[in-house]
């Protein structure tokens, strides 16, 4: 039997996440799908999947309840990447040949 979706990374597991694998596998769980919410979970899904090779598996992404602090964060590096081409081309529009 698999375990399909697991949040085995959750801090909720910190103080029992090995006990919590261990019956898992006594009841007859042969994998478990261990899913990310965010980029630094998928790290902590990572390392938990290479502690229990063959049998926890990594499902990373993004939840879709966690993309709006993407989105941020891109519209954020865009404002960042255009005001320093302005600065870079104010600076050196005398020698610019082209931009892009």
């Amino acid at each position: 039997m698999i375990d399909c979706h697991a949040h085995i990374s959750s801090s909720a597991f910190d103080l029992d996440r090995d006990d919590v694998i261990q019956r898992a596998q006594k009841t007859g769980i042969t994998t478990i799908i261990a899913v990310s919410e965010n980029i630094e979970d998928s790290h902590e899904v990572l390392k938990l999947c290479r502690d229990y090779p063959g049998f926890l598996r990594p499902c990373i992404g993004i939840h879709p309840d966690n993309l709006d602090i993407v989105v941020r964060r891109i519209s954020q590096i865009k404002k960042e990447s255009e005001y320093q081409v302005r600065q870079i081309t104010t600076h050196h529009a005398q020698n610019l040949f082209g931009l892009g």
